[in-house]
């Protein structure tokens, strides 16, 4: 595993689009940089456009994305924590190359991409009626490789009666579809493994005992506060580490937003269970645990200082 992901009790991070990232911070001495330099080819050695992303978790979460136009790239990193390489261009499945913490010098990363294939599914709901809008995205998962960090992979939304078209989806690399839709809980799809002239597989069922959650941010003297940042995660502490494990989870429901003028903000689709409402303005920091009950809505208060 590449990571540990800690959840850290005095701030978060959010992204907009639902995923949050609660980091521990580390502190050490700035470490050198170091050249990062190599090549994106498919597995006929031709030079391919694309993108390399590069994350790092220290001293904070940092992500940098850099366009590949003629197969060849170079750039320059921060050291200090561990950094990985994630390379993607349109067409192939995506690969990922970890450099350790305190590397110098200039260090070589060649990328090969297989060519993938085109895979299409629907999502349903329970009485088989398609749901549109749902985020569908592949999440590679090789037993003998670290986790895959990152959730930038392919990504689609389905249309009007569930369907969806993912490309260049890697051939015989096991996967699974994470499905997030408003109103339904999370899926994670069965183990997948594609096979050279696959192209459909099984509709992913979402079940929908989901709750409304409405968050008021209020100051000490009982009046609302606007514009402050909200996150609610689910079920933070109970992530299994087990197979299913990912560095953004697939089974957890993170949502963010900011509060009206009223103080409020409104959280729908939230599964039911362990929930943690987390906001913060320009006095602090404030955290709220709270149980969900299935198929209600419940009103949390936090008083910010």
């Amino acid at each position: 595993m590449l990571v540990s992901c800690n959840m850290r009790r005095s701030g978060f991070a959010p992204i907009r689009g639902g995923l949050v990232l609660l980091l521990t911070m580390v502190t050490s001495a700035t470490a050198a940089p170091v050249t990062i330099k190599g090549s994106l080819r498919d597995t006929q050695n031709k030079l391919l456009s694309g993108r390399i992303s590069v994350f790092r978790e220290v001293p904070h979460f940092n992500a940098a994305h850099h366009r590949v136009t003629n197969g060849t790239f170079e750039f320059t990193s921060d050291s200090q924590g561990s950094i990985v390489i994630h390379a993607t261009a349109e067409g192939y499945p995506s690969r990922e190359h970890m450099i350790q913490a305190g590397a110098t010098g200039t260090v070589l990363v060649d990328f090969t991409l297989p060519v993938g294939q085109d895979v299409r599914g629907r999502v349903v709901d329970i009485n088989g009626n398609g749901i549109p809008g749902a985020t569908v995205q592949v999440r590679y998962y090789e037993p003998d490789k670290p986790p895959r960090r990152v959730r930038f992979d392919l990504g689609e939304q389905t249309d009007g009666d569930g369907q969806f078209l993912l490309h260049g989806v890697g051939v015989n690399v096991p996967f699974y579809i994470d499905v997030h839709a408003p109103s339904y809980l999370a899926k994670t799809s069965e183990l997948l493994k594609l096979k050279s002239g696959r192209h459909k597989i099984d509709s992913i069922v979402l079940s929908d005992p989901v709750s409304t959650v409405i968050v008021t941010i209020a100051d000490k003297n009982g009046s609302p506060v606007p514009e402050a940042e909200v996150v609610l995660l689910a079920d933070p502490s109970r992530i299994p580490t087990e197979s299913l494990e990912s560095w953004i989870h697939d089974r957890s429901f993170a949502q963010d937003g900011l509060t009206s003028r009223q103080g409020n903000v409104r959280f729908a689709g939230v599964p039911p269970g362990h929930i943690t409402v987390q906001a913060k303005t320009t006095t602090g920091v404030v955290e709220k645990e709270f149980d969900v009950l299935a198929r209600q809505e419940h009103r949390i208060t936090l008083v910010v200082p």
